[in-house]
């Protein structure tokens, strides 16, 4: 990682014994070992979610836990203008988002269970980098770090160990970008 740079993880609370577990407290304090210096939590606020077989209440919302490797880095605030919802009242911001969920896979050609809108990722992207700098996402998933990066003016570097997503991916860069993934 560069200095003076912004790290985002999406990580949430888990059921174990059929009991939820707040896995982002231990998060930042492994995080916080490291050297990293938390900034800022932000809940997505999704439309809908996957439904649950057990007892729990499904969730609704998604965590992305912010930190970087410098004290003196924080959230670039002054790209809110980018956000619809703010470019009026952005003295209003806030750190909770109400982006819809897209779409789920199931029974299309391309499968994946957790597809996130690229709205989601483009306001991450612009709260945290400036244009022409590099986007990495070592779990890329579906894609969509890399649209939104294209959509933002930022290269991209994105991995992602489950080779059957790959199609996926060259499929979303293809036909939402018009990329070709490098190999």
């Amino acid at each position: 990682m560069k200095p003076n740079t912004l790290f985002w993880i999406n990580i949430n609370i888990r059921n174990y014994k059929k009991k939820p577990y707040f896995l982002p407290s231990d998060y930042i304090i492994q995080m916080k070992k490291l050297g990293m210096y938390f900034k800022e939590v932000f809940i997505w606020h999704k439309s809908s979610s996957i439904p649950t077989t057990n007892k729990n209440l499904s969730d609704k919302y998604e965590v992305f836990l912010v930190f970087s490797n410098s004290e003196n880095v924080n959230i670039n605030k002054d790209t809110l203008q980018f956000f619809d919802e703010y470019k009026n009242d952005y003295l209003r911001y806030g750190t909770i988002w109400n982006i819809n969920r897209k779409a789920g896979s199931i029974g299309k050609k391309f499968i994946h269970p957790a597809i996130f809108p690229t709205q989601l990722i483009e306001r991450v992207i612009h709260l945290s980098t400036k244009e022409n700098s590099l986007v990495l996402d070592p779990f890329l998933g579906s894609g969509t770090t890399g649209i939104a990066s294209f959509k933002t003016k930022r290269y991209f570097l994105g991995v992602e160990y489950n080779e059957k997503f790959q199609e996926l991916i060259e499929h979303r860069l293809s036909t939402e970008c018009g990329v070709v993934p490098n190999q």
